[in-house]
């Protein structure tokens, strides 16, 4: 997996609170035409393309997941986190100006804040463990899921507040899995992006088994599937790709 990582600092970006930090999981399926072009062409489009993760390692988080051995439309995942929103964009029109730009379409894309605390009210000690922003230690398996939930407006915030609070007590009988949460509602179709990272696929079915029990745990959103990635260098992902 390729991991950059700027140096950590409270300070408030575009989202305007100090510690936040926005999140995406932004999804890429590379064109059959890519695979086609010699070899030469290929090489340059890629190291053209790695050298966008370059020019903003100083500036934001990143790291890359295979997908190609679990979803069939998408070939690998990048997750980003920044303290300003621009800094999102301007990676993503950096990437699409790339060699390899042409030949990828965006399959996915979930943006969520990441927070030490959710705004609602304030969590315990153990609830901020898990809404904390990762800290991207190189687990082998990263889990998203996007959700949303069954209620209205006015019953959404004591909804995630209860929610928070049963994956908290979750999270903390089983340490070997990290779980973060971001905040989606507003920005995003999603209200919450959920974000598991483990080393062993064993440890998270249980977690994950122990959690669709809890009463009252959002729906997956329709239409926006979980996601499962593996975290390899970048490189290798695109040497699979051609």
């Amino acid at each position: 997996m390729v991991e950059t990582k700027a140096e950590q600092k409270p300070i408030a970006g575009a989202s305007g609170v100090p510690g936040q930090s926005f999140v995406r999981f932004a999804c890429y399926q590379a064109d059959s035409a890519f695979r086609r072009l010699d070899a030469n062409m290929r090489l340059q489009a890629k190291e053209d393309a790695l050298s966008a993760f370059d020019l903003f390692k100083e500036r934001m988080t990143l790291a890359t997941y295979n997908l190609m051995a679990t979803r069939a439309d998408s070939d690998f995942l990048i997750r980003q986190i920044a303290d300003d929103l621009e800094i999102l964009e301007n990676f993503a029109a950096r990437l699409a100006r790339s060699g390899m730009g042409p030949y990828l379409r965006m399959t996915r894309s979930y943006l969520a804040l990441n927070s030490g605390n959710s705004g609602d009210t304030k969590l315990n000690s153990a609830e901020l463990s898990i809404v904390s922003p990762p800290e991207l230690a190189s687990p082998r398996f990263l889990f998203v899921h996007p959700v949303v939930f069954n209620c209205g407006e006015s019953d959404a915030r004591a909804t995630r507040q209860k929610v928070l609070g049963e994956y908290a007590g979750v999270a903390a009988r089983h340490p070997s899995v990290k779980l973060s949460v971001g905040y989606s509602c507003g920005f995003d179709d999603q209200d919450l992006v959920l974000a598991f990272e483990a080393e062993s696929l064993s440890d998270f079915l249980e977690l994950h088994e122990e959690i669709g029990r809890l009463a009252g745990v959002p729906r997956a959103w329709p239409g926006a599937p979980a996601l499962m990635g593996i975290s390899p260098d970048l490189k290798l992902i695109f040497g699979a790709l051609g």
